[in-house]
């Protein structure tokens, strides 16, 4: 696969974008099926063509009709790009692309020039708060439900050539902390002050974020866009729990459906990159008109609260390709939301071939690498490579079934420590579930302690299968888990904890958490699976397993676009008799009444390995060609 590379920021001084007024007659007079051009030589009263651009990528929004194709030339774009209108159908979407080889940005952000020195590395700069319109984040407070630290944070940041800095609360802090900064408003005036070092902010590119999205609509239903290529950054976006709604990220379809977002790097975003999430005025029961987006071949990196985020929004999408990274990387701020991938109440998801690392928490708080969280259904996690992440790589909390886990690489550090006696919150491990109708298959578990959690204080919904209709409610009891074909380095499933959340006596609504040995769970099957180097089976299964002290001697090597895991073996993979994991063996999971299926009801055979190889008879663990001594796994973004 090629390498991508990404270019330096371009250090241009701009304007705000200029309003695209009624249509000229040149640009009324285009036919449907048309390149709209857009370049920094453009105005918004030409007619769009190759030879007169128009300036800014909002007038082409207004003038593009299904079947259109909006096509940016290099440069920098500061603007909220809000589309007026979708596409129709697949073969009519309206496109926004990066003219090829052409580097495109689009910031939340202003380039300011006006500092004042006020002492060695200090400097300053005062706006009228008409600056920065109906939204000044140097004025808002990162705020909403379960956001646990940093409240007091605003939602503005002060970037130096592209690097974000660390907010302070005082003049003093900041004038002994280099990159960070302090802002204060008044009735007229906001104030920023910035630590730069050496550096002189006026000649260096210094910006500010005033944007709360860079490419959003204002409204529900538009259907059908593609956005390729950009570079898209410096969003102010808030915290994004699920009762926030609209759900705001740097960039998201606003609940349409058939979005198509790949091959751009996002990043910068104070909270939320991309946001699949909730808004208001839909009718969440009708599955066909939202979701289905394609979200692949994206590299997302330093948002503070989530790469990809969103409640319902999901929904019959597929998250495939994309490297997340360096989430909540200055742990700000944060709480039980943050992760790189956090989706809830959504139905027949696939998130497949993503590395996601370096996935950050802060004071026990989340920090997870893929987040299932209430209410999903149908969940395929599959060929993914996770490592380096503060808590656990994967977290199914309060779902109902039939989820397939399979394939993946998910790489803990806790081969070491306790599972009962650590601090289970913290293991940066592998699978935390309180789950019911999982099958897990396929997969490299490396030092990752998994944890079953049961909650019967709480309840979440389910569906029919493969619609948004309620069915029932449940609460996060356990039951019909599978545990086919998997190989465990150093930590096996020996030392399950099992975390019982209980009503503490006399108390209205406190809880407390009872630590105890998890021992199974009615009609759980755990068995054909291989332990390594240390890794023992579980008391409740492992018929068919095989055990070896075989030392793997496993790796990972990390490079900028991937990384490669390297581990090697010995004929005992061999020695078990891996199953086809299919309908057939897993069966129909009692509570939603489906089996492990496609979204559109076609059950699900487990026949490809991790490199999309197909495979008869299968092989334990995710690649289907696994051999006597070295054994390697590579994956780097596809550009």
């Amino acid at each position: 696969m090629k390498k991508v590379k990404f270019g330096c920021l371009v250090a241009l001084a701009l304007q705000l974008p200029l309003s695209a007024g009624e249509l000229s007659k040149d640009q009324a007079s285009r036919t449907s099926g048309s390149t709209i051009h857009v370049g920094k030589s453009g105005n918004d009263s030409n007619a769009g063509n190759a030879d007169s651009p128009l300036l800014t990528i909002s007038a082409a929004s207004k003038m593009a009709m299904p079947g259109d194709e909006i096509l940016v030339h290099e440069g920098t774009y500061r603007e909220w790009v809000k589309p007026e209108r979708g596409g129709t159908s697949e073969d009519k979407r309206i496109s926004y692309r990066a003219k090829p080889g052409h580097k495109v940005y689009l910031k939340g952000s202003e380039r300011v020039t006006n500092w004042v020195l006020l002492q060695p590395g200090v400097w300053m700069i005062e706006l009228p708060n008409t600056y920065f319109g109906d939204y000044n984040p140097f004025a808002l407070n990162i705020s909403g439900g379960w956001l646990e630290y940093g409240k007091w944070r605003h939602r503005g940041c002060v970037y130096l050539n592209g690097t974000g800095f660390i907010e302070v609360e005082s003049i003093n802090e900041l004038a002994m902390t280099q990159n960070s900064w302090q802002a204060y408003t008044d009735e007229k005036t906001t104030t920023i002050h910035a630590n730069f070092g050496n550096a002189d902010p006026n000649k260096e590119l210094t910006e500010i974020n005033v944007r709360e999205s860079v490419f959003m609509p204002s409204r529900t239903g538009v259907n059908y866009i593609t956005v390729d290529g950009f570079h898209i950054t410096q969003a102010a976006t808030n915290w994004t729990p699920p009762s926030q709604d609209p759900q705001m990220g740097a960039i998201g379809p606003r609940l349409g459906k058939n979005w198509i977002v790949e091959n751009c790097e996002i990043f910068h975003a104070k909270s939320t990159g991309i946001v699949l999430g909730s808004s208001p005025g839909v009718d969440y029961t009708k599955i066909d008109s939202y979701g289905g987006h394609i979200i692949r071949n994206n590299y997302i990196h330093h948002c503070g609260q989530g790469g990809i985020i969103g409640k319902y929004g999901a929904t019959r999408s597929k998250i495939t390709g994309n490297l997340i990274e360096e989430i909540n990387s200055l742990r700000e701020f944060g709480g039980w939301e943050t992760a790189a991938i956090k989706f809830h109440r959504s139905v027949d998801v696939e998130i497949s071939n993503n590395l996601i690392r370096r996935v950050r928490n802060q004071f026990n708080c989340a920090g997870f690498g893929i987040w299932i969280d209430f209410g999903n259904q149908g969940t395929r996690i599959s060929r993914n490579i996770l490592y380096d992440i503060d808590n656990y790589c994967i977290h199914l909390e309060m779902n109902h079934g039939a989820m397939l886990v399979d394939h993946n690489v998910v790489v803990g550090d806790t081969f070491a420590v306790d599972p009962k006696q650590a601090d289970y919150s913290q293991h940066r491990g592998g699978v935390n579930t309180s789950t019911e109708g999982v099958v897990y298959a396929h997969n490299l578990f490396v030092d990752a302690n998994q944890a079953y959690t049961e909650f019967i204080t709480r309840s979440s919904m389910y569906f029919k299968p493969h619609t948004a209709i309620l069915a029932g409610d449940k609460d996060g009891t356990h039951r019909e888990d599978k545990w086919f074909n998997n190989i465990f380095i150093r930590r096996g499933l020996d030392q399950i904890p099992f975390l019982r959340y209980v009503r503490v006596p006399g108390a209205s609504s406190a809880l407390k958490i009872n630590v105890e040995d998890f021992k199974g769970a009615p009609d759980m099957i755990v068995d054909y699976n291989l332990y390594l180097e240390g890794a023992r089976g579980s008391s409740f299964g492992d018929t068919h397993s095989v055990e070896d002290s075989f030392p793997t001697g496993f790796k990972i090597e990390t490079r900028p676009t991937g990384a490669t895991l390297r581990f090697s073996m010995k004929k005992a993979y061999r020695q078990v008799a891996s199953p086809i994991i299919d309908k057939k063996l897993v069966g129909v999971f009692s509570t939603i009444g489906q089996a492990i299926e496609d979204q559109q009801g076609k059950a699900i055979a487990v026949n490809t390995d991790f490199n999309g190889k197909s495979f008869t008879p299968p092989t334990v663990g995710p690649i289907s060609d696994l051999s006597e001594g070295i054994n390697a796994i590579s994956w780097d973004i596809e550009h």
